[in-house]
């Protein structure tokens, strides 16, 4: 099942058990410190992404690749 960018994880048939898997995989590869709660509070990939980016115009960060690492 692939998930629209402006669906909401629970909408899709997330659960809590993956709700925190998703959260252990992108603590790494994400450049601002965000919490389990920003998840919820944010709960589609653009809302998210949205969160993440206005943290890193705060702090001069970027979202690192999570494929290259970079």
């Amino acid at each position: 099942h692939q998930t629209a960018t402006n669906e909401a994880f629970f909408d899709a048939g997330g659960s809590s058990l993956l709700l925190l898997d998703l959260f252990i995989r992108l603590r790494p590869v994400i450049s601002v410190p965000f919490d389990i709660s920003h998840l919820l509070q944010y709960p589609t990939i653009v809302s998210f992404a949205g969160f993440v980016r206005s943290r890193e115009n705060a702090q001069g960060a970027s979202i690192v690749n999570a494929s290259t690492g970079h």
